[in-house]
């Protein structure tokens, strides 16, 4: 028998297996799933357990530290009170006392929440020493006012409590010291040291039962994790050894590709040689095309010869209903034509140049030079104001004195200048008619100067 025909029969034997592994890989990972489904509700009871023990522990830790946290803002209180004499913090100390009650309300809910008496009693004992720590700074609040002289009459708890004797008829400034001293001594530190022992014994026997609690759930729920694991590893594999060619050599580079065509960036050179060849080429015609358009966006904005901005700038410019503002300079070449006639058509060109040089010099970056014609040129600026029209004047003068001195084989020249101001309501079109005016009488008066519209 020929080769050629015993080909076709091998190459169909080979293409069954691959076939017949797709399938077994589809009938497997249904499987997995359909048995992970099954785990879930077995696991499910379990869970929801775990959750609400872990729920009612945060609760709880919630409360220790609602309480901790209001004792601690007392005091915080107190002792700004005592630092800065501002009754403010009075005002937040006792709205916490008696309005938010955070720490009463902590031991309340931890009540309800937890069944374990022992729990409870600790928290109880941080609100005792809490409350004892609050008749201290009563007291000490007290004293503040007695050195203050005023305001005591706004909280009568603080008016309800009785001076000590060798408190009485002490100056001011010994009651503050006092003050500041009862709230930072051993003493104080020494209750709010116990307030924080009792909140962390009960913290820590509230983290005992929670563990032992969980430990009890994680024994239920170790054997189906343990199976869900298994199954979710199987199904894993099995998605990704399905997965992993079809997206690496097919969907990614295809994905990535149009996105950077929609975005307009360079294809990454990656992928199989056909990606990589479609890549280059694309690249190719994009970067020319890019460069091309760029080209072509700058010639039809700016003047051939000068590199100036051009009419159709200007005109853009012109459309603008608001001058307010702004300025616009006109200009044009004193007895250009006399140059062009004298010199030639290619010195005429160098002075344009030179000129053009000299403007982009002498004024602002973001001020636009156009030239609008044969020897005309206007610049439009921004953010200016009559109050600088010697400014600009000035300018014109630098470039004037500089355009009238011969540089190599430019000869001399001389330029004319009308500046006009913009103002509410009048168009940028106006403005420049305006600036044309003033422009018109220079060149009918005494050319080489500058005069400003309406001055």
């Amino acid at each position: 028998m020929p080769k050629s025909a015993e080909a076709k029969p091998n190459t169909v034997k080979r293409g069954l297996p691959l076939r017949g592994i797709l399938y077994a890989l589809l009938i497997l990972g249904l499987a997995l799933a359909a048995a992970l489904v099954v785990e879930t509700f077995f696991t499910n009871s379990s869970y929801t357990h775990m959750r609400e023990s872990t729920e009612i522990y945060i609760d709880c830790e919630n409360c220790v530290n609602d309480l901790q946290t209001a004792s601690d803002y007392l005091t915080a209180e107190v002792r700004a009170f005592t630092m800065t004499e501002d009754i403010s913090h009075v005002v937040n100390y006792f709205n916490e006392l008696n309005n938010a009650k955070r720490r009463e309300n902590a031991v309340a809910t931890l009540r309800r929440l937890s069944d374990d008496d022992e729990i409870v009693a600790h928290l109880q004992d941080a609100l005792n020493y809490s409350n004892e720590l609050t008749e201290t700074e009563l007291y000490i609040m007290r004293l503040m006012f007695e050195a203050r002289g005023s305001g005591m009459n706004r909280f009568p708890e603080v008016e309800k409590v009785e001076l000590m004797e060798k408190h009485a008829g002490l100056s001011a400034a010994r009651l503050v010291e006092d003050a500041k001293s009862m709230a930072f001594d051993k003493s104080y530190q020494l209750i709010k040291d116990n307030i924080s022992a009792s909140a962390n014994e009960c913290m820590s026997l509230l983290l005992t039962k929670t563990r032992e609690e969980d430990a009890r759930n994680a024994s239920n729920l170790s054997m189906q994790l343990f199976s869900q694991r298994v199954l979710i590893y199987s199904l894993i594999g099995v998605i990704l050894l399905a997965g992993i060619l079809t997206t690496t050599m097919i969907i990614s580079p295809v994905n990535k590709s149009a996105t950077c065509v929609k975005k307009q960036e360079f294809i990454p050179i990656k992928g199989s040689r056909e990606m990589r060849t479609l890549a280059a080429r694309y690249n190719k015609m994009f970067e020319e095309n890019r460069i091309k358009n760029e080209r072509l966006s700058y010639e039809a904005t700016h003047d051939a010869l000068t590199d100036l901005c051009n009419r159709a700038v200007f005109e853009n410019e012109c459309r603008a209903e608001e001058s307010e503002g702004k300025a616009v300079l006109a200009l044009d070449i004193d007895n250009f034509k006399e140059v062009n006639d004298h010199h030639g058509h290619d010195t005429g060109d160098a002075v344009l140049k030179k000129t053009a040089t000299l403007l982009k010099a002498h004024f602002r970056a973001n001020d636009r030079i156009c030239r609008i014609g044969g020897d005309e040129f206007v610049i439009v600026m921004d953010d200016i104001s009559p109050e600088i029209a010697g400014l600009v004047k000035d300018k014109f003068r630098e470039v004037h004195a500089a355009l009238n001195r011969a540089t190599g084989s430019i000869p001399a020249a001389s330029i004319s200048a009308g500046l006009a101001f913009g103002k509410a309501g009048l168009s940028v079109e106006a403005l420049y008619k305006n600036a044309d005016t003033a422009l018109y009488e220079v060149k009918n008066t005494k050319k080489g100067e500058f005069k400003v519209y309406g001055a």
